[in-house]
C-alpha cells in the first residue's frame, strides 16, 4: 500500500460537522378557529365533507364548524349540546400563513 494514501484514524473521527440551515416548515400555523371542533368543507353541492384543521384553514370554499355548547349528561356523549355554523374567515395558502383572497373556487389553496 502506498503510505501517502493512509489516512490515520483520529483525523476521520475527529472530523466537524457543519450544521446547515433549517428549510422548509418552520413557521406555526394560524389557526383564526377552534381547532377542537368538526371542520367540514363543501366541495360539491349539498354535500359535507370532514378535513383536518389544517386543511379546513386552507379550502376556498363553504366551511362550517360544530363545537360543544354544553356539557354531557351523566357523561353521555350523545346528550352533549352542539352548535354548527357557517365559518366565514381568512383563507390561507396550504401550510402557510399567506392569506389569499376567497374564489370560491371550493378547492384547497395550494403555494404553486
Amino acid at each position: 500500500m502506498d503510505p501517502e494514501r493512509i489516512v490515520p484514524i483520529f483525523r476521520i473521527r475527529n472530523k466537524k460537522k457543519v450544521m446547515s440551515e433549517k428549510k422548509g416548515l418552520t413557521g406555526k400555523l394560524k389557526y383564526d378557529f377552534n381547532t377542537a371542533g368538526v371542520c367540514e368543507v363543501m366541495h360539491t353541492e349539498g354535500v359535507w365533507h370532514r378535513v383536518t384543521a389544517k386543511q379546513f384553514r386552507s379550502f376556498d370554499g363553504p366551511r362550517r364548524l360544530t363545537v360543544i355548547t354544553g356539557p354531557a349528561l351523566l357523561g353521555r356523549p350523545q346528550d352533549e349540546e352542539k352548535t354548527t355554523f357557517l365559518y366565514e374567515g381568512p383563507v390561507y395558502l396550504f401550510e402557510s400563513n399567506k392569506e389569499v383572497k376567497p374564489a370560491n373556487s371550493r378547492t384547497f389553496r395550494y403555494n404553486i
